[in-house]
């Protein structure tokens, strides 16, 4: 586990694949506004986590890859890494996602951590 992998390249952010951690990079050359809007997906994320993490009776929490740093201005952040999940997401499923994970229903956006299934983009 070494070795770094580009996990996948999105309009806003770029995410890297470093041991147990995803390191999620806004992307600069898709202008300026895409990479702002990267920054803010990276804040969002850390900040829902840290908002609903501990929280009794908290539905959210489980159903999104944890956040467990962002930096100032959300030049980067990381995520709990997830394993790829081999199938595609049904309806059913996407229906438990519907608060957090903002309109997105591609498979990539979405992992196993710890057993369960979460959504790893859940930013925009």
């Amino acid at each position: 586990m070494g070795q770094w992998i580009v996990k996948r390249k999105g309009t806003n952010r770029l995410v890297f694949l470093i041991g147990n951690y995803a390191v999620k990079l806004p992307i600069i050359t898709n202008g300026h506004l895409l990479f702002l809007h990267g920054c803010y997906a990276n804040y969002k994320e850390r900040t829902y986590c840290k908002m609903m993490k501990g929280v009794e009776n908290n539905k959210f929490y489980n159903l999104v890859a944890p956040s467990v740093f962002c930096s100032l201005f959300g030049l980067f952040q990381i995520q709990e890494r997830c394993d790829d999940i081999p199938f595609e997401i049904t309806d059913e499923q996407l229906a438990r996602f519907d608060a957090v994970r903002g309109g997105e229903s591609k498979k990539q956006n979405f992992g196993y951590y710890k057993g369960r299934l979460v959504c790893l983009d859940y930013g925009d």
